[in-house]
């Protein structure tokens, strides 16, 4: 890392950083803020499930138009990047990461205080374009601070250490429905908003040299784009990603209706359930963390992607449709999705650091546009049985191998 890039809070007489930066040293800590930032686009996700049920009787409304206006969400997280990463690039990552903060906060007020389900529906657009600056800053700060396989140790550290979250947020999520109604979901998500927003103002700097930053003409946004897009190891690892990521939230996306509406549990049992995924997503970054350094990165994908394919199967082939039936393979396939993921992010952008601003934005936009419309259908697609969201989850993880095949192909010619 150069020797301008700086984290945290600096003392006055710093030499070569700006306000808020200084030096950096082996004692820095940077992982505090990092999982704030990342954590946020888990607690937007996994606080709301539970309430899904209940926004859809309180307008009048099936579910499955409550999940097609939250896959509305993912869509404007994916348009967002395509601003953000750019910017990113040209002003640094902490003037980008406070305003994002703001928005997030405000879109969450709006869903809290929303008269109908178009207003559920524009609080949600807006709460998850703040964060989806979060979601890429967080990875591109490790970019900052790690190459290669580092980085996919880095990577898989964070995965790990952020489902803590995603462990105690849909039961808090399912007890908040459950005591005081669905708004004050997007509350709490108003309020994390505003202490991360009072935490990072305080405490977070600026990892981005500034010699490396560009312009945001679009003459430069042009080329950064043409590189990343005319670069077919690229454009294989964000595919592979993106699939893998799609299977992920199709099942945290149909999982609420089919584990509440059929087989009867209560909003706040379904959070316990939600322990049960969250921790094979927790065991499956921890492996990956410990085994990166030996097998590399494309060896972990490769595990995380045989492991989730065999717990689809599983699912795939339950005779009967029970809730044990349907969790043991859906944590068994979390557990490789834990290995998978954040592998293939950190293989996705592996790029010149000019443009690993562009890159990590590209990867977020391209894949939760993908999401957001596979989501929407799959919605639609319910029969009261795990099938849907095995058969959905399955093809997902055999589109990602076959592009997750040719990366590998392609970098092993490049190197030759």
């Amino acid at each position: 890392m150069s020797d301008t890039a700086c984290w945290p809070r600096p003392p006055p007489a710093s030499r070569g950083c700006r306000r808020h930066e200084r030096a950096p040293s082996a004692t820095d800590d940077v992982a505090p803020v990092l999982i704030g930032l990342a954590i946020s686009w888990p607690i937007v996700i996994n606080i709301v499930l539970p309430a899904i049920p209940a926004i859809g009787d309180a307008f009048g409304t099936t579910p499955d138009r409550v999940q097609f206006a939250f896959s509305m969400g993912m869509m404007a997280f994916g348009f967002a990047q395509f601003v953000i990463g750019p910017m990113i690039d040209r002003f640094g990552r902490r003037p980008v990461m406070l305003a994002a903060l703001v928005i997030f906060c405000t879109g969450s007020n709006v869903g809290a205080l929303a008269p109908g389900m178009p207003v559920v529906t524009l609080g949600r657009v807006v709460q998850c374009a703040g964060v989806a600056a979060l979601f890429v800053i967080a990875r591109v700060i490790i970019r900052d601070l790690y190459k290669g396989a580092r980085a996919g140790q880095a990577m898989s550290r964070l995965a790990t250490s952020i489902t803590v979250g995603p462990m105690v947020t849909p039961i808090l999520g399912g007890i908040i429905v459950s005591a005081l109604g669905w708004r004050y979901t997007f509350g709490f998500a108003a309020l994390y908003a505003l202490a991360l927003l009072a935490w990072c103002w305080r405490s977070a700097g600026e990892t981005q040299p500034q010699g490396e930053r560009g312009g945001m003409s679009l003459a430069v946004l042009k080329t950064q784009y043409r590189v990343l897009f005319t670069d077919p190891v690229f454009i294989s690892y964000v595919l592979a990603a993106t699939c893998i990521s799609n299977g992920f939230f199709t099942v945290m996306l149909l999982t609420p209706v089919l584990f509440i509406k059929d087989f009867g549990v209560s909003p706040a049992v379904f959070g316990f359930c939600v322990i049960g995924m969250t921790c094979g997503l927790m065991a499956g970054g921890f492996h990956a963390t410990r085994r990166v350094m030996r097998l590399g990165v494309d060896g972990i994908i490769a595990r995380g992607l045989t492991v989730s394919s065999l717990a689809l199967l599983l699912l795939a082939l339950t005779p009967w449709p029970s809730l044990p039936l349907v969790i043991i393979p859906a944590c068994l396939y979390m557990y490789g999705h834990g290995m998978a993921f954040p592998n293939s992010m950190a293989a996705s952008t592996d790029v010149d650091p000019r443009v690993v601003g562009a890159a990590t934005a590209t990867l977020a936009s391209v894949s939760q546009l993908l999401i957001g419309l596979l989501t929407s259908v799959s919605a639609r697609w319910h029969d009261g049985t795990g099938l849907p969201l095995a058969t959905i989850c399955l093809a997902s993880n055999l589109l990602a191998w076959a592009a997750f095949t040719r990366a590998r192909r392609l970098k092993a010619e490049r190197r030759a």
